[in-house]
């Protein structure tokens, strides 16, 4: 959640610095903020060999801070989206297709193969020293390392045995988050992904959840133009640069 109270925030990436063997850390820039404040960031993060730079509602003078003092290049820009869940469900139209929610999901080679194939635009493969580090295989990990846990929830759509499509999302509070959402390669085009979504809300209505978020990049046109289509709206941009030094 947003911190609006301080100017930045700074967390270590235990995963991130394990993954990439460097140590990781993300600052997040709450809110527009001054010189000073960014140089007592910058002493946060010094032993940090790698720093994710989240810029939240593109502020432009974070932006000239950023380019000022650092080395930092911009990766991504990323669109924040939202729904409200509303009291009426759309009917699923996919009558072939069973869709099943749970947490603690076991291994599933399905899940992990479609992970590998569909993340194609990110800021783990636009950066390209990231990209020697197998940036193209943090999905794959992502939804790996989802696996068996509490707070982890897939939704999946299936034909059989087989796994067309998969929702990896968590709870906060009232509002539910989409981490990753996907479909079998072979499977586009048959309205499986809004499906799902459909699918996704009626459980979370069940469940008292009011809203339901997702983000995506600016670069991603067919993203952006699946969330229009399903009713999303955008929320915030945010800005991220990655910082290595």
């Amino acid at each position: 959640m947003l911190n609006t109270q301080n100017p930045f925030t700074v967390k270590k990436l235990e995963w991130d610095s394990e993954y990439f063997s460097v140590s990781s850390c993300r600052v997040d820039l709450n809110r527009e903020i001054n010189q000073k404040d960014f140089m007592t960031m910058m002493q946060e993060v010094k032993d940090y060999h790698f720093v994710s730079l989240n810029n939240y509602g593109n502020q432009a003078y974070n932006n000239y801070l950023i380019g000022k003092n650092t080395n930092a290049f911009l990766v991504d820009t990323n669109i924040q989206f939202i729904k409200r869940i509303k009291d009426k469900q759309e009917t699923i139209d996919s009558l072939k297709l069973n869709f099943f929610v749970n947490n603690r999901q076991q291994r599933n080679e399905d899940i992990l193969t479609i992970s590998k194939e569909a993340f194609t635009i990110s800021k783990f493969t636009n950066d390209p020293f990231l990209k020697e580090r197998k940036g193209e295989l943090v999905y794959y990990h992502w939804a790996k390392n989802a696996f068996k846990r509490e707070d982890k929830y897939f939704l999946k759509a299936q034909f059989n045995e087989k796994i067309y499509g998969f929702i990896l999302f968590r709870m906060e509070k009232e509002n539910a988050v989409i981490e990753l959402i996907a479909v079998d390669k072979q499977q586009k085009g048959k309205h499986i992904g809004k499906n799902m979504l459909k699918y996704l809300e009626s459980y979370l209505k069940r469940s008292d959840i009011t809203a339901l978020k997702v983000g995506t990049q600016l670069d991603n046109v067919d993203a952006i133009n699946f969330y229009h289509s399903c009713n999303f709206k955008e929320k915030e941009k945010m800005t991220v640069y990655h910082w290595w030094k």
